[in-house]
């Protein structure tokens, strides 16, 4: 009897470690198995490659950082000084008593990338792109010019300047009291002019070079007016300007993965599509869901 236990005492640790070590077997088995099933289902799944025009490229940034940067060396000397002798020369000219009509202007380009693939231009995408091109650019814009460096940048605009620091009342004023006094750089309209140059370059350029050739010097136009009304020094034009090309390039770079997105949530079953009785135009939108 004693042999009988010392028998069933040794067998039964090792059918219990048999045991779990073909339920672990399985297991494994059954795990491999699922991998392989699920990686040739990705496998066969091919995620859509990035057209080769809107892959990042990082000789992309040269433009717009180059001039970030040449707008950013204004705020030091002895760029500083120079910036000073350019507006004191242009401000001889009176243009700060003139309406800016640049207020208006600075939308034009970015319009013109949105509406000329309505009016029969050929564009590289159609209108929902273009929408979500548009869009997502000016935030990136807005949100670089503005939450960025405009909040956190200190410098006095430069009707400002010649109001109370070149008449020797500069007390009158200070970055506490009168902050949109100093947010003078960037220029947030060149920006915004600049990214529409930018938007009808990309979309349209390289059909109707033209196009973009106009656009940009209607941006370069909304520049110099902020210049000669005294609204901004050279060297936040320059800035705003780099700003805005970043902007509509980052745009640019990141439409493949929000049209994916899109497809993903409404399997791109939503048209936005201009309609016409030949008196009148509107917008016809429909989404599916």
């Amino acid at each position: 009897m004693s042999y009988m236990l010392r028998v069933v005492g040794v067998l039964l640790p090792l059918a219990t470690i048999l045991c779990r070590a073909v339920c672990f077997s399985f297991f494994i088995l059954h795990f491999s198995s699922f991998a392989v099933a699920q990686t040739t289902a990705v496998d066969t799944l091919a995620v859509p490659a990035i057209p080769a025009e809107n892959r990042f490229e990082a000789r992309g940034l040269i433009l717009p950082v180059t001039l970030v940067a040449a707008g950013t060396a204004g705020l030091f000397e002895p760029v500083k000084s120079w910036k000073y002798d350019l507006q004191d020369a242009v401000h001889t000219l009176g243009g700060q008593d003139k309406y800016p009509f640049e207020d208006y202007v600075q939308y034009v380009p970015a319009a013109t990338a949105l509406s000329l693939g309505w009016m029969g231009v050929e564009a590289r995408h159609n209108t929902l792109d273009r929408l979500m091109l548009s869009g997502t650019s000016y935030v990136v814009t807005a949100s670089l010019t503005w939450a960025l460096l405009k909040r956190n940048v200190v410098s006095i605009r430069p009707g400002i300047h010649y109001q109370y620091v070149a008449a020797g009342n500069a007390d009158a004023v200070s970055p506490q009291t009168h902050p949109k006094y100093f947010n003078s750089f960037p220029s947030g309209h060149s920006a915004t002019a600049f990214m529409g140059a930018e938007l009808v370059r990309l979309e349209y350029g390289e059909e109707h070079p033209w196009l973009a050739v106009g656009a940009y010097a209607v941006a370069a136009g909304v520049g110099v007016m902020r210049i000669y009304h005294d609204y901004h020094w050279a060297t936040d034009v320059l800035a705003g300007a780099g700003m805005g090309i970043l902007g509509a390039r980052l745009g640019w770079w990141l439409l493949p993965y929000e049209q994916r997105l899109f497809d993903t949530l409404f399997k791109r079953q939503i048209a936005i599509r201009p309609q016409t009785n030949g008196y009148q135009t509107e917008l016809a939108f429909t989404l599916t869901f």
